[in-house]
């Protein structure tokens, strides 16, 4: 008789590729995880999966084995979330997809006050500057700016009202280099490049009186995180381009120095994102609920 266990095992394995990766996200040790696919390809006689030392993938037999199931194991899972709606105290695992200084600075409030109603849920958070399929990839929730979000997703406003960029530097930086009064004036200067999640390097963008300026900043950092590149700023490597909310406290304690404030624009606020066909568990509408309560909370300061 085949097991859940073991065919919830072979479709992670196949969807992560990796014995050790698929295990730890479904909570056991890769040598367990082995012996179920083991078991299942006993029992049913074909090899599913062809497995060397650098990778994992589905054999014919594996992939068409999988497609024919996977439906069944989607109902089955339906069928485990429609049960948790009649438990009374949220628990389990919610999983959020963000970028990391919006899930510092944004999604840290919430998540403290929701850890203390229902300390029996687990939060489960992936820093990501790429736009993800949230279905796909098996999150709960998605944060991202309003404007990105599809229209197939429920949203909701969370966090500040606006969301506006400020370019930073040290107060020791700015004396040794000047202060920038025009967005071209960063040509001059070692700005903090910016990798997105598709590789390209962001260009900074700007805009006054209804003109829009994107600037290809040069500098000799590139950097993938917001939050090393505050570090670097506050160290005077450079300037840096950042979210108002996750410098507001450095420009206050003299530690950072703002410019061209007349040329940063406003962006649509932040939502958090759900699929309006999945059915929520206990704890996501818990959750949901909580940011229906409190949309705007204040971002943290660090």
């Amino acid at each position: 008789m085949y097991s859940i266990p073991e065919l919830l095992g072979l479709r992670m394995v196949a969807k992560r590729r990796n014995f050790r990766k698929a295990a730890a996200e479904l909570n056991i040790s890769a040598s367990t995880l082995s012996h179920q696919i083991n078991q299942l390809e006993k029992q049913l006689g074909v090899r599913l999966l062809n497995r060397t030392t650098r990778s994992v993938a589905l054999t014919e037999a594996g992939t068409s084995f999988l497609q024919r199931i996977e439906p069944a194991l989607d109902e089955i899972a339906k069928a485990f979330e429609s049960a948790n709606d009649f438990k009374e105290t949220p628990s389990g695992q919610l999983r959020f997809n963000i970028s990391a200084a919006a899930a510092t600075y944004v999604l840290m409030p919430y998540i403290k006050k929701f850890i203390k109603l229902y300390p029996q849920v687990t939060i489960d958070i992936t820093s990501d500057s790429r736009l993800v399929d949230i279905v796909k990839d098996g999150y709960d929730f998605g944060v991202r700016g309003s404007d990105l979000v599809a229209k197939d997703m429920v949203a909701l406003p969370i966090g500040p009202n606006t969301l506006s960029f400020a370019v930073v530097g040290s107060p020791q930086y700015m004396k040794l280099h000047g202060t920038p009064k025009h967005p071209k004036d960063l040509l001059n200067h070692q700005c903090l490049r910016y990798r997105l999640g598709s590789g390209a390097i962001y260009q900074w963008e700007f805009e006054s009186r209804g003109k829009d300026i994107k600037i290809d900043v040069p500098g000799s950092v590139i950097i993938d995180d917001d939050m090393i590149s505050l570090s670097a700023a506050l160290s005077g490597i450079g300037l840096s381009y950042q979210s108002e909310w996750s410098v507001a406290k450095f420009i206050k304690q003299g530690l950072l120095v703002r410019c061209l404030e007349n040329w940063t624009p406003a962006y649509p606020a932040l939502s958090l994102y759900y699929p309006s066909s999945r059915n929520k568990s206990a704890a996501a509408k818990a959750f949901v609920k909580m940011v229906r309560e409190f949309p705007g909370l204040e971002p943290a300061t660090i």
